[in-house]
């Protein structure tokens, strides 16, 4: 099975989904909390709005931030491979 190296943008397109789905989650439930806690639906609908804009930007920065970090992850080292000499030249200079 073929794996698709992951692009620049499928890296960003997952965190913009990921980033969606869970601010789904997160304003419904601030909405349903502001909404049992005062007893006002307005109220309830004006804190998710605030959450919803502050805090989307802030878990995007979050997981930007992270994505730049080696902590945790595999990291592979680079190594250069030294050139062999060749056999003639080796025998040749010990010629002389």
């Amino acid at each position: 099975m073929n794996k698709k190296k992951k692009t620049w943008f499928d890296n960003r397109l997952r965190y913009i989904f990921k980033t969606i789905t869970y601010k789904t989650l997160s304003i419904a439930i601030t909405i349903f909390a502001g909404w049992v806690l005062t007893g006002n639906m307005a109220i309830g609908l004006s804190l998710g709005l605030v959450e919803v804009t502050v805090k989307l930007l802030v878990y995007y920065l979050h997981e930007e931030a992270w994505s730049k970090i080696d902590f945790g992850k595999e990291i592979k080292i680079k190594t250069k491979k030294k050139k062999k000499k060749s056999k003639k030249k080796k025998n040749m200079s010990s010629d002389n």
